[in-house]
C-alpha cells in the first residue's frame, strides 16, 4: 500500500495508523510512550529501562541510533558514503572497519530530493553490493515538507513498509523555507523525530558553507541555523582534499570527538588510512597552539633586533613608516605590529615592554 503525498496540501491517502498493524502497539504511541493529557510520558522505571536495553549506535562510533547528522560542502562524498553504509547494513558487513548491528535485518528508506537522486543511489550502491546480491532499499523523492501531515504521511509509509533506516538526502531541498531560519529548520526535526520516536535511525545529508572566513578558513559547521547543529545527537563532517582524500571528523553526545582519513577508490567504496583519537586531536592542536607561540616569540624577537640595527634614534612613527616599506605595508598597520610584539622606546634604543605587577 503506498501513501500519496499531496504537494500543496500535505494530505495523505492512508487513513488506518500503521503501527499498531506493524508493531502490534494498540493504544500506545511509538517508543511505549504513553499519552498524559497533551505530552507523553515515561516513569523513571520505564525510561532506565529503556536506556538499558537501547544500544546507542547502529554502527559503534561511526553511525548513531537517533540522528545522524553528515555534512560536508557540495560533491565531497557524502552519497557515497551513505551509499557504502547501505551496503554494510543489508549484508551485516563492516562499515569503515567497525562492525554493524547484526541484531536485525536492515530495510532502508532513501528519501532523495536531488535530480536523478534514485538513479545515482541505486548505481552506488549496486558498485560495492555483492554480485546479484539485492539489497532491502526503497527510494521516495520528497518535495518540500510543507507541513506537519506531510511528515506524517512519510511516517506512515515508511512504518506500513517496515523500514527500519531512513536516509534524508538532502535537508536543504525539503525545507519549506531558507536553511537560516530557526522555525524552518525546528519543523524538518519535528518531523525526523517521529521516526526517532518510533526506534528507527535517521541519517540526514546536508551542508557546510563553501565560503572561507575572515581568517581563510572554511567553517566545520553546518551550513544555516546553530538550532541545526543543537537537534541531532551525531555529527559527521567530510571534507574532501585535492588529494581525493577525505576526512571524517565525528562529535557529538555519545563518544569523544576523533578524525578518519579515507581514500576514496571506484564507486562508493572506502578505505581507512588513519584514525586519530580524541586524545591525539588534543596533543595535536596543543602543538600547534605551541608551534605557534613559539612562532610569534621568534618573530617579535627578530622585529626587536631589526628595529635596533635599523631605527636607533627613531620614533615610533619613523620607525612604523621604514618597518612598513621593507614589508609593503601601511605604516600604521606596522605600528600596530610593533606595539602587538611588546616592543617600545627606551632612550635612542628598542627593548621589550615589560608587564606590570
Amino acid at each position: 500500500m503506498t501513501v500519496n503525498i499531496d504537494s500543496a496540501s500535505g494530505a495523505s491517502t492512508l487513513d488506518a495508523d500503521p503501527i499498531t498493524t506493524v508493531r502490534g502497539l494498540e493504544g500506545q504511541s511509538p517508543a511505549g510512550l504513553r499519552p498524559t493529557g497533551q505530552f507523553s510520558s515515561l516513569s523513571y522505571t520505564e525510561a532506565l529501562t529503556l536506556a538499558d536495553h537501547e544500544e546507542p549506535w547502529i554502527v559503534e562510533n561511526l553511525i548513531g541510533s537517533a540522528t545522524t547528522l553528515i555534512y560536508g560542502e557540495a560533491k565531497c562524498g557524502k552519497s557515497f558514503l551513505v551509499s557504502a553504509l547501505i551496503r554494510s547494513l543489508t549484508t551485516k558487513s563492516d562499515f569503515l572497519g567497525k562492525p554493524v548491528s547484526q541484531d536485525r535485518e536492515f530495510s532502508v528508506a532513501v528519501c532523495w530530493t536531488d535530480d536523478r537522486g534514485a538513479q545515482e543511489y541505486s548505481e552506488r550502491i549496486r558498485s560495492v553490493m555483492p554480485e546479484s546480491a539485492t539489497p532491502d532499499v526503497r527510494f521516495y523523492h520528497l518535495p518540500i515538507m510543507q507541513t506537519p501531515e506531510m511528515w506524517q504521511a512519510l511516517y506512515r509509509q515508511v512504518m506500513l513498509t517496515g523500514h527500519n533506516l531512513v536516509v534524508i538526502d538532502n535537508m536543504a531541498q525539503t525545507l519549506n523555507g531558507t536553511v537560516n531560519d530557526d522555525a524552518v529548520v525546528r519543523q524538518f526535526f519535528d518531523g525526523v523525530r517521529q521516526f526517532v520516536s518510533a526506534g528507527i535511525p535517521v541519517v540526514v545529508v546536508a551542508h557546510s558553507s563553501d565560503k572561507a572566513g575572515v581568517n581563510g578558513h572554511k567553517p566545520e559547521t553546518p551550513l544555516g541555523s546553530a538550532y541545526i547543529t543543537q537537534a541531532v545527537r551525531w555529527r559527521v563532517f567530510v571534507r574532501r582534499f585535492r588529494s581525493g582524500h577525505l576526512t571524517m571528523k565525528f562529535m557529538g553526545n555519545h563518544s569523544e570527538p576523533y578524525e578518519m582519513t579515507l581514500s576514496h577508490g571506484t564507486g562508493a567504496r572506502f578505505e581507512v588510512l588513519d584514525v586519530k583519537s580524541s586524545d591525539q586531536l588534543k596533543a595535536d592542536a596543543g602543538g600547534s597552539a605551541r608551534a605557534r607561540s613559539d612562532k610569534k616569540l621568534a618573530d617579535n624577537a627578530e622585529l626587536l633586533e631589526w628595529l635596533n640595527a635599523n631605527c636607533h634614534g627613531m620614533t615610533l612613527a619613523a620607525a612604523a613608516a621604514k618597518h612598513g616599506a621593507r614589508l609593503d605595508i601601511e605604516a600604521n598597520t606596522a605600528k600596530q605590529r610593533i606595539r602587538r610584539a611588546g616592543i617600545r622606546k627606551q632612550g635612542a634604543g628598542w627593548v621589550f615592554r615589560v608587564p606590570e605587577e
